[in-house]
């Protein structure tokens, strides 16, 4: 009997911790996306190992994967991120390899679609002279694929 009522105080005291992640939505963006380019030749969206990272904690990162065999990959951008409303977002880069980028503050502009069991990360950004925004699209991976995957598996 004193061993259920010290489960169920404890239970009770942890509760507030549970319901106060309850109410708050789901980021949209937390995940792995891959980023994807129009392959000339098929005239399809090809997956290509580039791969952008939004963690819970609204880090984000890109790791390039296209590099050589013996090489795990590249973090060529780490920035934290912040929500401003459900088209917009604030990239705050701490370091890129594109150094014109490296500690930019950035308005990205994105949309999420749904199609065939992909969902896509349209997002876009401005150059660094704000002149113009460049677009990209990304299709969302429960993982980053291993190497030696074939190009085929990544059509879409």
């Amino acid at each position: 009997m004193k061993r259920n009522l010290l489960i169920l105080m404890a239970l009770l005291l942890a509760a507030p911790t549970w319901l106060k992640g309850a109410n708050e939505p789901k980021n949209p963006l937390v995940g792995i996306w891959q980023l994807c380019i129009v392959n000339p030749e098929t005239k399809s969206l090809k997956a290509i190992k580039v791969y952008k990272i939004f963690d819970t904690n609204n880090n984000v990162s890109i790791l390039n994967d296209e590099v050589e065999k013996n090489c795990a990959g590249l973090i060529t951008m780490q920035a934290k991120f912040h929500m401003q409303s459900d088209s917009t977002y604030i990239e705050d880069v701490i370091y890129n390899s594109t150094k014109a980028y490296d500690g930019a503050r950035s308005l990205m502009k994105y949309h999420i679609i749904s199609s065939d069991n992909n969902e896509f990360l349209c997002s876009s950004y401005p150059t660094p002279d704000k002149k113009h925004r460049i677009g990209e699209v990304w299709r969302r991976v429960n993982k980053a694929p291993q190497q030696g995957g074939s190009a085929k598996q990544n059509e879409i």
